[in-house]
């Protein structure tokens, strides 16, 4: 499954975040401490993998486990799937339950914890556009949920949906061989003029956010989004 799901061109049905946690710098390389407590999250968007990530780290060789990450050892302490646990990042959900909590508020704002960019051509797109950032969610949404959320959205966005506030700043992220610059911060984004069921479609993508990451290299840890606001 592991080589299947890597091997796939396209969309990929999980997303994995950077190692969590207070890091020294030495010779520009970050240092893990001793003793000190680390986390990092796995999504996924299928129930298929879903299924094998529960089977993984709840199986009997896990807890207590010693995992070696870049030549570090680590000692698992604790899994977590509680709704809003380890600092609002856990949390289970089925499509349904993103659907049926979805309204149809007029702002939507987005935190982005790690550095975010998009493709576009041979450019590392850097800021927050809501054509990219709900139309990424879009393609996502529509490659795995039952559920599919209508194409018409994608004019609803580019005609009615706008950046009302920000503070973001533009970061470097290590992919190991080379990094990539990407935009990290809060985002708020406004539905202009009357709301309608594409309000509601735009709320239940922000939702989803949570679960599915935005742009490049989600599974490299980049693109770690979750709605604020």
């Amino acid at each position: 499954m592991a080589r299947e799901l890597h091997d796939a061109k396209g969309q990929k049905p999980f997303t994995v975040s950077p190692l969590f946690g207070h890091f020294l710098t030495e010779s520009g390389a970050k240092r893990a401490v001793e003793e000190e407590e680390y986390w990092f999250r796995f999504t996924a968007l299928t129930e298929e993998c879903c299924e094998a990530l529960v089977r993984v780290f709840y199986g009997e060789a896990i807890a207590n486990a010693t995992v070696m990450i870049e030549e570090t050892p680590f000692l698992i302490t604790a899994i977590d799937l509680a709704v809003g646990g380890r600092r609002g990042w856990s949390g289970l959900l089925s499509y349904d339950d993103l659907i049926s909590a979805a309204n149809g508020e007029p702002e939507i704002t987005l935190c982005f914890q790690t550095p975010t960019t998009f493709r576009q051509g041979k450019i590392n797109y850097v800021l927050p556009d809501p054509n990219l950032v709900f139309g990424s969610l879009l393609r996502k949404w529509n490659a795995y949920a039952p559920k599919k959320i209508p194409q018409e959205i994608k004019n609803f966005i580019f005609e009615r949906v706008g950046v009302s506030q920000y503070r973001l700043s533009s970061r470097p992220y290590d992919l190991g061989d080379h990094s990539l610059i990407g935009f990290q911060g809060k985002c708020k984004y406004t539905v202009l003029g009357d709301q309608n069921e594409m309000t509601r479609y735009l709320n239940i993508l922000a939702d989803f956010a949570f679960f599915a990451g935005l742009g490049q290299k989600t599974t490299m840890g980049m693109g770690q989004v979750r709605r604020v606001g």
